[in-house]
């Protein structure tokens, strides 16, 4: 009935389960009407012959519904006279569904609860303007509880400790509010509105320079965050001790380690890697059948699951080249054919066989979905993504009058021998000598992220195999490799590019610049720092957010 976090606790078994495997749902929300088709994923479960529970939370807004169905592609469907639907669906027939025995919903307030959110707003004013009317006068004490209240919420918002100067300003804003006929409560909400309006709150406040404790403290909370300062973090700013070097790297420590330092992972990965764009396309349904929303999810929460391992580990940046391990659930390890069995529908770390063709995040279906159409892929567009987001190269826009390569649909050019004539070409020779070693390397992986050794084509409804891929391809510094494993190789040969790319993803997250050149300097000292940890990844970033790039501006 309200907007509203909500939490709902289902209770479920399959019905008609497949052999092989459970029936994967998902749990969606919206209005759920014909008129109003789009839903919200929340998230997905399997279901088995034994009934289990899961607990999921979501933001409704009034009048919306959770949607729970069976959702895996490849689970044979209903059918009618009309044509099919879902699966579950359609009356007796032996397809598979599930069963919802029971579902719990509750409200919940993941932001405090109303004693916590009125504390934060009213402070000591509550009693008294609970029962003050318009045009009441104040006591000495309620202006003493009045002004204090004004002066923390100030500084709250400004994220510094506010002048008496400006909490005397936006107390004159109350009192005006009070003088037109307001009551003291819509007073305070004018003034705080006054105060959520002001410069200081809506930007950060960084003076050239060396900035200042409140500002690092403003600079690394919304880094690893996205969101102000805790309470820890501005007394920490308050004493003066924050610029020191052992107590910023405590600090980064600490916040990696709590709840609001987990949403790090996935608003970096979302700017860093693209995985914002992730649903932007979606594969060609008649080509690649097995793929759908679970999938899709399960990738996303692969990749953010890896860089997270890797935090936690130190682990070295040649973990983003490759790896023997990666994260899935039942259903995403099913759609990537991993020789080693899973049975959770929980992320979990797998172990990887050669034969399983995995290994680093260039290879981890988010990437390869982000960097393909959906109908096909490009060698080049895959090429300059991994160029600009995984080596830190950068490849200037194609010269004027160059016709860009699309695929032959009609096979009888492959996209090897289109791109000859533009290496042949002098003018663009130069910048595909640097993208074409990766894309060709990951020609191995369809847009849906699954491994292929021939292109497909569809004929008569059918999908046949067309032309066999070659992977194999020469470096831009004349070394050669077959396939996408000795691509790797040769990366893992010098994983210090990476390293440095790294760095300059962090600082172009953490301080809202990318790098100049005047700054290669300082960048080479931050990679040079961490080569006895052998780059590992948080050493790196606690590197990076200790420097000067970090601490000045």
């Amino acid at each position: 009935k309200d907007d509203g976090w909500y939490e709902f606790k289902i209770r479920a078994t399959a019905l008609n389960r497949p052999k092989q495997h459970g029936v994967w749902c998902t749990v969606r929300s919206g209005e759920c009407v014909s008129g109003a088709p789009l839903l919200q994923y929340v998230s997905s479960f399997e279901a088995d012959d034994t009934a289990k529970e899961w607990t999921f939370s979501a933001w409704l807004p009034a009048g919306h519904m959770i949607e729970v169905r069976p959702s895996d592609s490849t689970l044979k469907m209903a059918k009618f006279a009309g044509g099919q639907v879902g699966s579950g669906e359609g009356g007796p027939q032996k397809v598979p569904g599930v069963a919802i025995e029971m579902i719990e919903m509750r409200r919940i307030h993941p932001g405090g609860n109303v004693q916590d959110v009125r504390d934060r707003v009213y402070g000591d004013c509550f009693e008294w303007m609970k029962g003050a009317s318009s045009g009441a006068s104040m006591s000495a004490l309620a202006k003493q509880q009045l002004d204090q209240q004004i002066h923390r919420f100030a500084s709250a918002a400004f994220r510094r400790p506010a002048s008496d100067e400006q909490a005397r300003d936006y107390a004159a804003i109350f009192h005006n509010l009070v003088n037109l006929g307001e009551s003291p409560a819509e007073a305070l909400k004018g003034c705080y509105r006054a105060i959520l309006c002001s410069p200081r709150f809506i930007y950060f406040h960084e003076s050239p320079g060396e900035l200042d404790d409140f500002a690092v403290a403003n600079r690394l909370s919304y880094f690893l965050t996205g969101s102000m300062p805790d309470s820890v973090l501005m007394q920490v700013a308050a004493s003066g001790r924050l610029r020191n070097h052992d107590e910023l790297t405590r600090q980064v420590e600490r916040i990696l380690t709590m709840t609001r330092g987990q949403s790090f992972i996935a608003q970096f990965t979302d700017e860093w890697l693209d995985l914002v764009d992730i649903n932007f396309t979606e594969p060609d349904r008649k080509l690649y059948r097995d793929f759908d929303q679970i999938v899709e999810n399960a990738m996303l929460a692969e990749t953010r699951s890896y860089i997270t391992d890797m935090l936690e580990r130190d682990a070295s940046v040649a973990e983003l080249i490759d790896s023997e391990h990666t994260f899935c659930n039942s259903r995403l390890a099913r759609f990537y054919d991993l020789r080693e069995p899973m049975e959770s529908d929980s992320i979990e770390r797998v172990s990887l066989s050669p034969d399983d063709h995995r290994g680093g995040i260039m290879v981890q279906g988010s990437i390869l979905k982000v960097t393909a159409n959906g109908t096909n892929t490009s060698p080049v567009l895959r090429g300059v993504w991994l160029a600009h987001r995984l080596f830190g190269e950068t490849i200037p826009p194609p010269p004027a009058g160059v016709s860009a390569i699309e695929p032959d649909i009609r096979g009888a050019k492959t996209i090897r021998e289109q791109l000859e004539l533009h290496r042949d070409d002098e003018n663009c020779a130069s910048c595909h000598r640097k993208i074409d070693p990766a894309g060709f390397a990951l020609e191995n992986y369809d847009p849906a992220g699954q491994f292929r050794l021939h292109y497909v084509a569809l004929r008569g409804g059918k999908i046949v195999p067309a032309a066999a891929i070659d992977a194999g391809y020469v470096m831009s510094d004349g070394r050669e490799f077959h396939d996408f494993d000795e691509f790797q190789e040769l990366l893992l040969s010098d994983v210090r590019p990476i390293a440095r790319n790294w760095v300059e993803q962090l600082v172009t997250y953490g301080t809202g610049a990318a790098p100049t050149f005047a700054d290669r300097g300082t960048i080479a000292d931050i990679v040079d720092a961490t080569a006895t940890d052998e780059y590992g990844a948080k050493s790196l970033l606690i590197s990076t957010v200790t420097s000067p790039l970090f601490l000045s501006k």
